[in-house]
């Protein structure tokens, strides 16, 4: 993440395409940006990582934070080696105090050598 002379984000190395040569497969590293703006008080998000299925919980992580309405809040959570089983179209769901807010996708393919 970079931020320039404005206060402008770059977000650098973003993908939501992962190729791996066997399964299953572990990631040695994923980061999830959040940026949360509008809001007042203190509210509970949850980051949940769900199978191709969107029932299977592979990650499930919970935060609390303090949302002003005219500032920016970021949230920018670490991920180490998460095992994907099997290729197919992961979704990282974004929830804030229950309510979803959003699901994103993370396809995990096999490396094709052609």
């Amino acid at each position: 993440i970079r931020v320039d002379e404005k206060d402008r984000y770059s977000l650098l190395g973003t993908y939501n395409r992962i190729y791996a040569d066997r399964f299953p497969f572990v990631n040695p590293k994923m980061v999830i940006y959040l940026l949360w703006y509008g809001g007042k008080g203190k509210h509970t998000i949850n980051i949940t990582l769900l199978g191709p299925d969107r029932d299977t919980v592979l990650i499930e992580r919970e935060a609390e934070t303090d949302l002003d309405p005219v500032t920016e809040q970021i949230h920018c959570v670490c991920y180490p080696f998460i095992t994907f089983p099997f290729p197919g179209t992961y979704w990282w769901k974004i929830s804030m105090d229950g309510r979803e807010r959003g699901f994103f996708p993370i396809h995990v393919e096999p490396r094709s050598y052609l």
